[in-house]
């Protein structure tokens, strides 16, 4: 399969999904981020989730790169691999196939991610060290 996509920034090992496509917005200068959203996914009715993206396997197959999986997406470029541990057999099966898949709805709500309001944060924090390594790393 050819990519569909001219550009795509490098992923960065351990970057977010939800940064990937934050920088691939900001460096193809998309008007709208329903746009850049559809160039990614295929459709425009989505939300991307910075915890628990979807779609993955489509995302996969429309980079082609090379060794790169939806089960490489979900273990090195979301959080699910810190929930796992907690999550029951059936329960990791199921989140997975939305996250593979466009089944998002109710993954927040089946691990408890809603239940309780400990350590909810309105911003992303970031460690100013981490930024300077990867400045030096990447650029």
């Amino acid at each position: 399969m050819i990519s569909k996509f001219s550009y795509f920034p490098m992923m960065y090992p351990d970057e977010s999904l939800y940064s990937v496509i934050a920088r691939y917005h900001k460096n193809t200068i998309r008007n709208s981020l329903k746009d850049t959203i559809e160039d990614i996914f295929g459709t425009r009715t989505i939300s991307v989730s910075y915890e628990f993206p979807t779609h993955l396997e489509y995302f996969a197959q429309s980079l082609s790169i090379p060794g790169l999986t939806k089960e490489k997406l979900l273990y090195e470029h979301t959080l699910y691999p810190f929930y796992e541990p907690f999550l029951l057999a059936h329960e990791q099966n199921d989140i997975k196939e939305k996250m593979f898949h466009n089944g998002g709805g109710g993954i927040k709500s089946e691990i408890g991610f809603l239940a309780g309001s400990i350590l909810k944060k309105e911003h992303f924090f970031v460690c100013p060290e981490c930024i300077k390594e990867d400045i030096e790393l990447y650029g």
